[in-house]
């Protein structure tokens, strides 16, 4: 018979487990099958996009069923500018086994606040910042793309006392080449590459890097999405965190996509913090 201190040794009481997970708008009716399969991961933490207005008030309780009592949803529909394109009529959602105190929306300046959520969580190790996001594409959104990466770039460039983490869907990049090379969809308009690259590569500098290639490196090939009419693959979904947090498992769940579960595959990561 196990005893609890059994299963402590088994997997540390400390260690965390994330996913990030872009749930494609999915009506009502697939939320529980969602949770269901994010159930046999056994998170502690979740941060899902595309959200609606809807679903926001399914998610909560299906979430409190598996363990995850505290849920936050961004602003899902937000005022615009009548002359630029309606802004992703979708939000983001956090929900934790663990409590947590949501910081301001405002502190991104980015075109649409409810395109990041952001809180700090108090884990078993100590707190830890975490912001959920979800780029809009170019096609459809142009510059208010670049917009939002320029925002979270603006926000996150800077030495922080508390570990941190980034995580969502990102719209990027285009691809990345086995040589460490990544490029970026607006490789011919120079502020729309060095948006995008910004936070791609260029958190790395503030303590927050890529965990899936800090792991594998460029020569391992995944993707999280794929275009059916082609199927071309693309690496969108990401995780972004500071060293300090030790990731030390990181992989797409291909099965929840393969399943009809979203058109994404969720990004999942254990950390195991000293």
């Amino acid at each position: 018979m196990s005893t609890s201190s059994d299963l402590e040794t088994a997997l540390d009481i400390r260690d965390m487990r994330l996913i990030s997970w872009n749930v494609n708008k999915r009506v009502k009716e697939s939320l529980r099958r969602q949770v269901e399969a994010l159930a046999e991961r056994g998170p502690d933490v979740v941060a899902l996009q595309e959200v609606t207005t809807t679903t926001a008030l399914t998610f909560p309780a299906l979430l409190e069923s598996i363990g995850l009592s505290h849920v936050q949803t961004s602003r899902v529909l937000a005022e615009h500018d009548p002359r630029n394109p309606a802004p992703p009529n979708a939000g983001i959602l956090i929900a934790s086994r663990w409590p947590f105190r949501i910081l301001p929306p405002s502190e991104f300046p980015i075109p649409w606040p409810h395109c990041v959520l952001s809180v700090v969580l108090d884990s078993p190790s100590g707190e830890v910042e975490l912001h959920a996001a979800h780029v809009p594409n170019g096609t459809t959104y142009r510059w208010k793309k670049v917009e939002t990466f320029e925002g979270i770039f603006r926000r996150l460039a800077r030495e922080s006392e508390v570990p941190r983490i980034l995580c969502g869907d990102f719209n990027s990049p285009k691809e990345e080449w086995t040589d460490g090379t990544v490029i970026p969809w607006g490789e011919n308009k120079r502020r729309w590459a060095d948006a995008e690259l910004s936070v791609i590569q260029g958190l790395a500098e503030f303590d927050l890097a890529d965990v899936y290639r800090s792991l594998h490196g460029y020569g391992r090939t995944d993707f999280s999405w794929y275009w059916r009419v082609r199927s071309i693959g693309r690496r969108f979904d990401h995780v972004f965190a500071s060293r300090s947090l030790n990731a030390v498992e990181c992989a797409y769940l291909h099965s929840f996509r393969e399943a009809g579960l979203s058109d994404h595959s969720p990004i999942e990561v254990r950390f195991a913090p000293a």
